[in-house]
């Protein structure tokens, strides 16, 4: 698979894949292989590989993917790994939740370009912890040499980022917090790969009904659309107090496109999707028919489209295909987007769906809690042959979460 991105290629790696069945649900169409079972480093023949694994992995020049735990390692605040496609998983990082290196990393990386080709970083996020415990940016080599960029105060220049840094056509890199700011509704940010940081946008404080004009509580990444702007999501603000859609230039001329009302989703938290029309794919993890979120499509002329709406959960929490997907949509073979649910699917425990962009709606996975984890919270991330990797929040052996390959 190649990315470009204004002439510069992205990832161009080719990989081989050592699988070990795990199986298949009934009436779901996809074998997943389960590769790795994090243990968080507390049994004394384990390592300190951390836990619950809640960012996408990515797949970098040198043919590995790198991901981050959020939890484990050794001090318990998380830990940056690499992991080859047979599931060989090295811990390059372990980050103490002291001083300026932060804790809870759960946005994905994002390997840094410049303009004489891979800078040879991969760049990413922490929720919590650093010199003010309000979150963390950082960049790390291939061999874990971790330089921390920037500490959040908390106060102007926001608050507890949960999504990963996406690097825009400048060579910096731009980014979202939760919250902080001056409206304590979250920022956008840009920083420097030498990390020179500013805030282009902060969000408007919401009022006791939960609205505001231009969104609060920003989750996602944010996403390089056709026109030059970067785009993405709020969980929570807009008109109806359920979220938006905006769009922002890299100088910080805001513009919200989109306002949910809950009937046709709410809470979006996963990061966009645009196709070569200028349209946005996404989900929000809340609202529609049945409160258990929608996946939608945004047109790039205006006005918004539900593709699908998530089933029912019973007392079980299971379902028929999923519920409150978290994740980000990937597009995949044939054209169809692939994504995740944590919850929902036939024994509740989440589930891997694909979906046509005219709403056609598979479900590929069941997961079962067995070897196989359970509660995706991420995205998958595709090989150079079209497989889909990924990361099980809990499950597998000793409960704290998988690497794990589909094949669709």
């Amino acid at each position: 698979m190649r990315f470009v991105n204004n002439g510069r290629r992205f990832l161009l790696v080719p990989a081989s894949l050592l699988l070990a069945v795990v199986g298949q649900q009934g009436g779901f169409a996809a074998t997943l292989s389960s590769l790795y079972s994090f243990s968080g480093g507390q049994f004394d023949t384990a390592p300190n590989d951390g836990a619950n694994p809640a960012a996408s992995l990515v797949l970098n020049f040198d043919g590995k993917f790198y991901g981050t735990t959020s939890q484990g390692g050794l001090y318990a605040n998380g830990t940056i790994f690499q992991t080859t496609t047979s599931g060989a998983v090295t811990t390059l990082y372990s980050f103490s939740g002291f001083n300026q290196d932060g804790a809870g990393p759960v946005g994905m990386l994002v390997p840094g370009i410049n303009l004489h080709g891979v800078d040879g970083f991969l760049y990413g996020a922490t929720a919590q912890g650093g010199r003010y415990a309000n979150g963390s940016l950082f960049k790390v080599t291939s061999s874990g040499a971790f330089t921390s960029l920037y500490s959040f105060q908390g106060t102007a220049d926001g608050a507890n980022p949960q999504a990963g840094l996406f690097e825009g056509l400048d060579g910096n890199f731009y980014g979202t917090t939760l919250s902080g700011g001056i409206g304590n509704s979250g920022v956008i940010f840009k920083i420097t790969p030498a990390g020179a940081f500013n805030v282009i946008h902060g969000f408007s404080a919401t009022d006791v009904t939960g609205i505001n004009t231009d969104g609060a509580n920003p989750a996602a990444s944010l996403v390089l659309n056709l026109d030059g702007s970067l785009y993405g999501t709020t969980q929570a603000g807009g008109a109806h107090g359920q979220g938006t859609i905006f769009k922002v230039s890299r100088t910080g001329v805001f513009t919200t496109l989109y306002s949910f009302t809950g009937a046709d989703g709410s809470a979006p938290i996963a990061s966009l999707l645009p196709d070569l029309q200028g349209n946005l794919y996404g989900t929000t993890q809340r609202g529609g028919p049945n409160g258990t979120g929608e996946v939608f499509k945004w047109k790039h002329n205006g006005g918004l489209v539900v593709l699908h709406s998530f089933a029912a959960v019973g007392a079980s929490g299971a379902n028929s295909d999923g519920a409150y997907p978290a994740g980000n949509l990937i597009p995949g073979k044939n054209g169809a987007l692939y994504g995740t649910t944590p919850s929902g699917g036939a024994l509740g425990f989440g589930t891997v769906y694909s979906i046509t962009t005219g709403g056609a709606f598979t479900p590929l996975y069941s997961f079962i809690n067995g070897v196989d984890g359970s509660s995706p919270q991420a995205g998958l991330f595709p090989d150079t042959h079209g497989n889909l990797y990924g990361v099980a929040y809990s499950g597998g052996s000793y409960g704290l979460g998988t690497v794990f390959v589909l094949n669709p």
